[in-house]
């Protein structure tokens, strides 16, 4: 496995979101350089869509709700995400624990994407239940990083992946609220222009993936 690892050679080139850079792929890369010496991998880190073969990009892991567009793209559904509300400590002791999703139209909120200017909680309870609840964020970004601070700050609650907090949780920096309601369900998909010519590096590195963001981002 040693000789087969060193004999791969060349560089791979990716593209994904920042949060999935953040929390998802910091971890595998370098373990993938590690286990790979002679490979180089060029990460293409961005929240826009991006054409792959305009921009020359191997690989692309995306993070999306719906199905994405049918393309000339090969698609590969790799991964499950779960999103849960968390909240601060700190909030909580100031403003209360919502009991209910019904409570949470009086509790401040954080949201994902800079141009939202309405944001929705669109819950599911593990009985199938369903509510949407709007509110007006606080304070609104593309970066995870950003809100998951503003959160522990004491700023409001927030929806993000449960892989992402999880660690937070443990040490009790955050709180997990309407622990019976999930905020979200998103997959993780590897895309690629085409298998036809492809590196042997690359479909290492896609093998990598497929083999270990699964267990990475069910972690809670």
């Amino acid at each position: 496995i040693k000789q087969r690892s060193e004999a791969l050679t060349g560089k791979v080139r990716i593209s994904c979101s920042v949060g999935v850079a953040q929390f998802a792929l910091e971890a595998l890369v370098s373990e993938f350089l590690r286990e790979h010496p002679k490979i180089q991998v060029g990460q293409l880190v961005t929240n826009e869509l991006v054409n792959l073969i305009d921009a020359g990009v191997d690989l692309a892991i995306r993070g999306h709700v719906e199905n994405l567009p049918d393309s000339s793209l090969i698609q590969k559904k790799v991964a499950r995400v779960e999103w849960r509300l968390f909240a601060s400590p700190r909030y909580v002791e100031e403003v209360g624990e919502p009991a209910t999703p019904e409570d949470l139209k009086r509790h401040s909120g954080l949201c994902l994407g800079w141009r939202t200017d309405i944001g929705q909680w669109k819950l599911h309870s593990n009985d199938e239940e369903s509510q949407a609840i709007q509110f007006i964020p606080r304070l609104s970004s593309d970066d995870m990083v950003t809100l998951k601070e503003a959160c522990a700050a004491g700023l409001g609650v927030v929806s993000l992946p449960a892989y992402i907090c999880a660690n937070d949780v443990k040490i009790g920096r955050l709180l997990e609220i309407l622990p019976g309601w999930a905020s979200g369900d998103a997959t993780l998909s590897l895309l690629q222009p085409s298998r036809k010519g492809t590196a042997p590096a690359v479909n290492a590195f896609a093998q990598h993936i497929t083999q270990k963001l699964p267990e990475l981002v069910l972690a809670r």
